[in-house]
């Protein structure tokens, strides 16, 4: 996570140092992002960020996405109407880079490099599972599911 963060940190510093001397001046620089459908994934979050935009065909994006049971209930009932209750933890980091390819007041079209970093925990109490083999059914008081994913698209 280091690595990632003093990546991105060299690559503002050259980027906006690349620019500097540019003396184009755009009135709109900084654009603020809300993306409400990660509300609909199976770990709802709230996803947030800004893009800055650097002279007239660079600019970088950084979004955050964070969310929890005390946001939004996640309780459900199973097939034999057996209540459980999951409480969950996201975060997620999305750092980006553009190149745009054309430049339009209302729309632009841009190339794009997204790096992530997402961290989900979800804890089930009280509930059971189904393994591969059939007529096994395992019951459990809680288990605890925890993940990392991290990379570039």
């Amino acid at each position: 996570m280091k690595r990632i963060f003093l990546f991105l940190l060299m690559g503002f510093i050259l980027l906006n140092s690349g620019y500097s001397q540019d003396t184009t001046h755009e009135s709109k620089r900084i654009s603020i992002n809300i993306s409400p459908t990660p509300l609909f994934d199976s770990y709802s979050r709230f996803r947030f960020g800004m893009d800055y935009k650097i002279g007239s065909k660079m600019a970088v994006g950084l979004d955050f996405g964070i969310g929890s049971s005390d946001f939004v209930s996640f309780n459900s009932t199973d097939a034999h109407g057996n209540f459980s209750k999951k409480h969950q933890k996201v975060f997620e980091i999305r750092p980006e880079i553009k190149l745009y390819l054309t430049n339009k007041k209302w729309s632009s079209w841009y190339l794009a490099t997204e790096f992530f970093y997402i961290n989900k925990e979800r804890k089930y109490n009280d509930d059971y599972f189904y393994p591969e083999e059939p007529g096994i059914e395992i019951h459990y008081d809680s288990a605890l599911f925890h993940s990392e994913k991290w990379g570039c698209m």
